[in-house]
């Protein structure tokens, strides 16, 4: 059986620098060599951090469902794509459907399953592992016997299969692909009862030698999607665990307004975690803004960019950051979520995306322009040119050129963005008027300086920090019901704890709307 070390890492205590250090040590003293050594998380947002960090294989460093895919070799996905659609048209139940058949992301393990209900809360139930008794298979029966049965007809598997299989394979005696004598879990926290099986039977083959578990349960905020923060809380001898004690990223105001919301929620999991602010007095203050009026916050991100300082835009739910995204776009202001490059939504020029580019190739062979970060994010997009835009573009260069022609660039602040718009896809739309917004308020010298402004999801920036964080603090109804069990609160006192620990020199609080309110404030 592997040794295995815990690393308790607090906000901003250097945990990703903790596990470069003990990587490069071990590669330097050559007690292993990089392939040896696997590196996972929950979802890829945290590889990807350790990817940029680490000197291992690329390969080497997965979400947790991407290696149990690679272990146990790679069947269809059940909830995606032709398969999801005919799973819809099987004479299934309505409920039982799944919308947004291609929306299931096999590398993030924040996303369980495509948009159906009856489908997300079986794979919940199975990725927290409920005893047979337990009420929720009884609801789920019909469910269940209907999806086993398609699966086996097609010769699929779901995503919650790709942990299962790999669970039962390792707690037979199979190893983790490669089966290297290095493993380290990085955000344990958010990890679910049957992701700690898999990892701890990975552990237990003799072909591992050291196993690395490291997160901090105060910033377990993936409960909702069957994390067990309780797990790193499991005793262990004292030469084997380790906590962090010194914060690199918190003053000594925003960790001591951090630290005194989480203490004073009883039931709220903290770990019994001691940890040093950083040497500086910080910021914490409350501004007369709403998500639904986020004017004034823009209009500070705005100045603080102006000033060398980087802004975080916060909120629990995405629909709550709308309002703000409309206002950045209208200004021209550059903005993204560099913890979820891949997405368009909040990445409209620095968007990351490995889609066919076959349409793409026919438009941009008309363009040259000077700052192609503006256009190919979108271009990249497969859907991004109109019913019929593709013979156009073939057979009408010129009226493309104009547009993206680097001359063009420069002159389109004079010009009506609505042919173009006509020619894309209305879900491009927007980032064509955004396009055109950027150059005539800034000019495309803009696309060439760092972008100072980020804007997500609590959820979605996992990991991330900037100079100055705006926490806008309203739930959902959803999440306000969530909060009337014990469970619920703890998740929203974790959520509210995680959101406030992003800022390195001033945290502010904005007003809630209404009563369904994180209570931060």
């Amino acid at each position: 059986m592997a040794k295995e070390l815990r690393v308790i890492g607090p906000p901003g205590t250097g945990k990703t620098t903790t596990i470069r250090q003990r990587v490069e040590r071990m590669v330097n003293e050559n007690e292993y060599a990089p392939e040896d050594i696997v590196l996972t998380s929950f979802s890829r947002a945290a590889s990807n951090e350790l990817a940029g960090a680490v000197k291992v294989p690329p390969a080497n460093v997965s979400t947790l469902h991407s290696l149990a895919r690679r272990t146990m070799g790679q069947k269809p996905i059940a909830e995606v794509g032709d398969l999801a659609k005919d799973w819809n048209a099987s004479g299934i139940p309505s409920e039982w459907a799944i919308a947004g058949v291609g929306g299931v992301d096999l590398e993030d393990g924040l996303v369980l399953t495509g948009n159906s209900r009856y489908l997300s809360d079986y794979s919940l139930a199975r990725s927290r592992m409920l005893p047979d008794e337990h009420p929720e298979w009884a609801r789920l029966a019909r469910f269940e016997e209907a999806w086993l049965a398609f699966k086996l007809d097609t010769g699929s598997e779901d995503f919650t299969d790709m942990l299962v299989n790999a669970t039962i394979d390792a707690q037979g005696g199979g190893a983790c692909a490669g089966e290297p004598p290095v493993i380290m879990v990085d955000e344990a926290q958010d990890m679910s009862p049957l992701s700690w099986a898999l990892v701890r039977a990975w552990a237990d083959h003799p072909s591992c030698e050291k196993f690395y578990v490291m997160g901090d349960p105060a910033q377990a905020i993936f409960t909702f999607a069957g994390a067990d923060p309780d797990q790193l809380l499991v005793d262990l001898p004292a030469d084997q665990q380790h906590i962090l004690g010194q914060s690199y990223r918190m003053p000594r105001l925003i960790q001591r307004r951090a630290e005194d919301w989480l203490s004073a929620h009883s039931g709220t999991i903290s770990g019994g975690r001691t940890y040093e602010a950083r040497d500086a007095e910080g910021v914490v203050r409350h501004l007369p803004a709403t998500w639904r009026a986020p004017d004034l916050v823009v209009n500070e991100c705005q100045r603080a960019a102006a000033e060398g300082r980087t802004s975080l835009i916060l909120a629990t739910c995405a629909y709550m950051l709308g309002p703000t995204l409309q206002v950045l776009r209208e200004r021209g202001l550059l903005f993204e979520n560099k913890w979820r490059r891949t997405n368009h939504v909040w990445n409209p020029i620095s968007s990351v995306s490995d889609t066919s580019t076959r349409t793409a190739d026919r438009v941009v062979a008309f363009t040259h322009g000077t700052h192609p970060s503006l256009w190919l994010p979108m271009l990249s997009a497969g859907a991004f040119v109109a019913r019929g835009g593709k013979k156009h573009a073939v057979e009408n260069p010129e009226d493309w050129e104009q547009w993206l022609a680097p001359q063009s660039l420069q002159a389109l602040a004079a010009k009506d963005t609505r042919w173009l718009a006509a020619n894309v896809t209305k879900n491009y739309q927007r980032s064509v008027e955004y396009a055109g917004n950027i150059l005539q308020r800034q000019g495309a010298e803009v696309l060439d300086a760092p972008i100072m402004i980020s804007i997500g999801t609590i959820h979605s920036v996992k990991g991330g920090e900037a100079d100055v964080v705006y926490v806008f603090p309203d739930v959902s109804n959803a999440g306000s019901e969530e909060m009337e069990t014990l469970a619920g609160r703890d998740a929203a006192i974790r959520l509210g704890y995680v959101a406030m620990t992003r800022a390195r020199e001033e945290l502010v609080l904005c007003e809630p709307i209404g009563i369904n309110e994180l209570g931060i404030g």
